[in-house]
């Protein structure tokens, strides 16, 4: 089973993040990215798999997650149960590329938006990446095909 972008989206919806049903593109490339640069790109599609299993029943995907929380608490987990419990911090870091205005409390009250890119990989960056800055080259979004490149 393949996860759709509509499936992703109502699954970060379910999560309480306040994603329009447009889209996660930003804050999905983002994740996608830092996956990239620290080698894991394969743990991300692991993902993505992990999360088209609970694609239909997003409801179950919250209670499994809980359930996973109270057995971490005494007990140590399978590998999948672990994949579980990083879920919420993935749907996290797509809100903070999406809308990261909303985080000022871990952003020492500073207001930045999307554009801001070094600064929210600050805030989302993986363990394994923690003494490597970002140097952003491209300033503005944009798409072209091709023939534009």
């Amino acid at each position: 089973m393949r996860l759709s972008h509509t499936d992703l989206v109502n699954l970060v919806q379910k999560f309480g993040y306040m994603i329009p049903d447009d889209g996660v593109c930003r804050g999905f490339s983002g994740m996608l990215s830092q996956a990239s640069f620290c080698s894991e790109k394969e743990k991300f599609y692991a993902r993505l798999d992990l999360l088209a299993r609970y694609s239909k029943t997003p409801y179950a995907l919250v209670d499994k997650i809980a359930q996973v929380n109270r057995k971490a608490k005494q007990e140590s987990l399978t590998d999948e149960e672990t994949e579980l419990l990083e879920i919420p911090a993935f749907f996290a870091g797509i809100n903070l590329y999406m809308y990261p205005s909303t985080y000022k409390e871990i952003s020492n009250l500073r207001v930045f938006g999307q554009m801001n890119l070094s600064e929210i990989f600050e805030l989302t960056r993986p363990k394994s990446l923690e003494n490597i800055g970002l140097s952003v080259y491209l300033r503005k979004i944009y798409a072209a095909d091709k023939n534009l490149l």
